[in-house]
């Protein structure tokens, strides 16, 4: 009897719950699919990933609504949309909502990533900004850290002779440490329990930033005994093993005006500002720049350890791509010099093969939902305050209204009649994002994938495994749509060049 009283009451709080959360669609509102009463698309999400993305761009166009539980999200298919939403309007569509899982995660410090549009999160970002312009002030500071784990990656690659493997783990080590040179100065090797368990805390970051979503759908299910809730705890218990020490260490041995890494180098821009302006002292403290520096350690090595994956396996597929990219670089470097940054300017067709892999795998599938901080238009639809926009990314870079034969990969794309690059902004491509909230790191990240590519192209290779079938270039398919797409688990032969 008292097991059924409980039920009931149940019900009715969901009841009341969906009733209150549920009103009539705005007459003005995007197009979309067909909402049930109360749940709205609720059910439409057990299969939300990059598959049926693609399926309602197709069908709805340059923007669409969803509803989920009474939540309004509009997803953006259309360049000219996103560039209106994110640059022209950028203010307003800069917020984040307060997510269980982010806010867990950060212990309601939420940093770059997750933090909403506040006088807080813009003096974040203004000292993060600040601390990697500082330290990549000097060029050829960052390019020898990175050349260091290239030759590194070059020397594990070296030792496959020949025998076909699956480069992600040696591409992923060599990014990581990439990261760790910049952030702390430090290294590590393959198979070091610390790289072990920041690898893992990353991966975990991600699936739970997916898997939340549920949660956030269904806001009761935060009160359930689920497994989630374990894993949340394991990961906050990493995060603090990881960074808090090391960050505390560099607090200790801090000298100023000497930067040696952007932790030292975020230090200082937040003394500079509160030196700048006595306002903004107390805004932030050591926890908020340590989580700065937990989003830049995710979101640099786990963007660029999965591109450089994905090259691989297009160079490996389009032999005659590799052949030229070969050619241009014999031409330009030839074989004994290591390759500089500023070469990229001369090697305007290793720079367009970038450039289309980034197009054609679109591995940012899209963008994390941006919440709108008051009534607004986009697209001449009326879009609400506390609503939330998408980009999908995937489908501006493949949008047959921009593009010629958009699933064709084709690097000449990016090339005029002179065979010069041309600049990927003037076509409907957005791998970085924009406004506000565009990728902080996106310089890096450019240095890091021209210095992998052309050092591992320069000296080698890279070929499918005599009899294997073509590579599928469409991402496994999940249940809940990811923000990062992997390709299927692949491998290929390295084989040295023959001088």
């Amino acid at each position: 009897m008292i097991w059924e009283a409980v039920v009931l009451i149940f019900l009715f709080c969901l009841l009341c719950f969906l009733v209150s959360r549920h009103r009539p669609r705005a007459k003005n509102f995007p197009p979309g699919p067909r909402q049930l009463p109360f749940i709205g698309n609720l059910l439409d999400m057990r299969t939300f990933n990059h598959v049926t993305m693609k399926a309602l761009a197709k069908q709805y166009g340059a923007i669409y609504t969803l509803n989920i539980m009474g939540h309004d999200v509009f997803v953006v298919t259309n360049i000219d949309l996103a560039w209106e939403a994110l640059v022209r309007k950028g203010n307003v569509f800069a917020g984040r909502s307060d997510s269980y899982v982010g806010h867990a995660l950060y212990q309601g410090q939420q940093a770059i990533i997750f933090g909403d549009y506040t006088a807080r999160w813009k003096l974040l970002r203004k000292v993060a900004h600040s601390a990697l312009r500082m330290f990549g002030s000097g060029i050829e500071n960052l390019e020898q850290k990175v050349q260091r784990e290239v030759e590194e990656l070059c020397h594990r690659l070296s030792e496959s002779r020949g025998v076909a493997i699956n480069p992600k783990s040696a591409i992923s080590l060599g990014v990581m440490n990439v990261i760790c040179a910049c952030l702390f100065e430090a290294r590590f090797a393959e198979g070091d329990a610390y790289l072990k368990e920041m690898s893992e805390m990353i991966d975990e970051s991600i699936y739970l930033a997916g898997s939340g979503v549920l949660l956030e759908m269904v806001p009761f299910m935060k009160f359930l005994p689920l497994g989630i809730h374990k894993r949340i705890k394991h990961n906050i218990n990493l995060r603090e093993k990881l960074f808090s020490s090391k960050f505390q260490e560099r607090m200790k041995t801090y000298k100023e005006g000497t930067i040696r890494d952007i932790t030292d180098a975020l230090i200082k821009a937040l003394n500079d500002a509160e030196t700048e302006d006595s306002k903004m002292k107390g805004i932030l403290n050591g926890t908020y720049l340590r989580n700065t520096l937990i989003d830049l350690t995710a979101a640099g090595s786990d963007t660029t350890a999965s591109y450089l994956t994905w090259s691989f396996l297009y160079l490996a597929a389009f032999p005659e791509v590799q052949a030229k990219i070969h050619r241009e670089l014999d031409d330009v470097i030839g074989r004994d010099r290591q390759p500089r940054f500023k070469d990229r300017s001369s090697l305007p067709y290793l720079e367009a093969t970038i450039i289309e892999i980034m197009r054609h795998c679109s591995f940012v599938n899209a963008t994390l939902p941006h919440r709108v901080r008051n009534d607004t238009t986009l697209g001449g639809y009326d879009i609400p305050e506390n609503s939330e926009v998408i980009i999908d990314l995937r489908a501006i870079h493949h949008d047959p209204n921009h593009w010629q034969d958009p699933d064709s990969f084709d690097p000449t794309r990016f090339l005029d009649e002179d065979g010069s690059f041309i600049c990927p902004a003037t076509f409907s491509f957005l791998p970085f994002g924009g406004g506000p909230r565009g990728c902080l790191g996106q310089t890096l990240a450019k240095i890091e994938i021209f210095l992998f590519l052309t050092r591992v192209l320069q000296q080698f290779s890279v070929e499918l495994p005599p009899g294997s079938s073509p590579p599928d270039f469409e991402p496994p398919e999940e249940p809940i749509a990811r923000g990062l797409l992997l390709p299927s688990s692949y491998k290929l032969c390295v084989k040295r060049r023959e001088f």
